[in-house]
């Protein structure tokens, strides 16, 4: 059975081909984890060797059919869901799940499936990239799937670079989240709407970087921007700041219900260190109410700064 992601969507498949390429040249083809491009109405774009090898069919062959050929019935709906949602932007998460797909030969091959939206240089949704790797691989190599999602990553920079999403941590870029911020301060001058700015540091960064290396920046990096993207509303917007800074804009909030957000993201943030054991992520947070005296971007954001230096130097030593 052959199912659209959303025969009624208003996006085209139209899809700028030098993108494509640029993938395609920059190692997509020589990963450890099978890739698939796939257009927004749910077409095969392209397959990597390894795809073919996992599901036991030529490119010839694969490349006509859907991922929904090769998925068992009662594993497509969940997905599909996930489809329709993040084309509406009413999420901006990964999708990653356990499914189970139809092997050439007639026997499931259970992997795990990360699948992720590409949009283009104005932020409209442009393709999907989909992963799958066998979960008895992925019990031995948990730690080989970064490495390959870092390297996919790499290889669609061309595309992220214009496009408004931080590659490393999966939150906007600072530039697309000028314009909600300089919104909400217009808002605030001429409605009263309220607005709350936090900002966010990451306190180990750096030494997490020299003592075990950028791959394990990065995995902090995601764990934070994960935790802050989870708990955003569908109007609220996360962007990367610095290297190690987070910026949260949260429209029609006043200071008081935003510290319930800074209490649900400031606790219990971890990942994983090579060995196996797990690592604590701190962060320093400052927030700020717009108020008459922020007239731009950069008055609201150092006062953010501000407060977040003074709740660090108040902090008790750990014990």
């Amino acid at each position: 059975m052959k199912t659209n992601f959303s025969n009624d969507s208003p996006y085209n498949n139209s899809i700028d081909s030098t993108n494509i390429d640029s993938v395609y040249r920059l190692g997509f083809d020589h990963i450890a984890v099978g890739i698939a491009v796939v257009s927004l109405s749910g077409k095969f774009i392209k397959i990597n060797r390894q795809l073919c090898e996992i599901l036991g069919y030529s490119y010839n062959e694969l490349i006509d059919l859907t991922f929904e050929d090769l998925t068992m019935p009662e594993d497509i709906k969940e997905r599909l869901a996930w489809s329709k949602s993040i084309l509406a932007g009413h999420t901006r998460k990964n999708f990653i799940r356990v499914k189970r797909y139809r092997h050439k030969l007639g026997h499931l091959v259970w992997a795990k499936l990360t699948a992720s939206l590409v949009r283009d240089e104005l932020n409209k949704p442009s393709f999907f990239i989909f992963s799958i790797q066998d979960v008895f691989e992925l019990k031995e190599t948990e730690d080989a799937l970064d490495v390959a999602l870092v390297k996919l990553r790499n290889a669609y920079k061309e595309i992220d670079k214009l496009s408004s999403i931080d590659a490393v941590s999966g939150a906007l870029k600072y530039d697309a989240l000028r314009k909600q911020i300089g919104f909400s301060i217009e808002q605030f001058n001429r409605h009263k709407v309220p607005a709350t700015l936090i900002l966010t540091n990451i306190e180990q960064l750096k030494s997490i970087n020299k003592f075990y290396g950028k791959e394990y920046g990065d995995r902090a990096l995601r764990a934070v921007a994960s935790r802050l993207l989870d708990e955003i509303r569908n109007n609220d917007a996360v962007a990367r700041y610095f290297e190690d800074e987070f910026i949260i804009v949260l429209p029609n909030t006043e200071f008081r219900p935003a510290l319930d957000y800074i209490q649900r993201i400031n606790s219990d943030i971890t990942f994983r260190l090579a060995d196996g054991s797990v690592k604590s992520v701190e962060l320093s947070i400052g927030a700020s109410q717009i108020a008459e005296h922020i007239q731009t971007s950069n008055d609201w954001i150092h006062e953010a700064k501000t407060i977040m230096f003074e709740n660090k130097a108040n902090k008790k030593p750990a014990e």
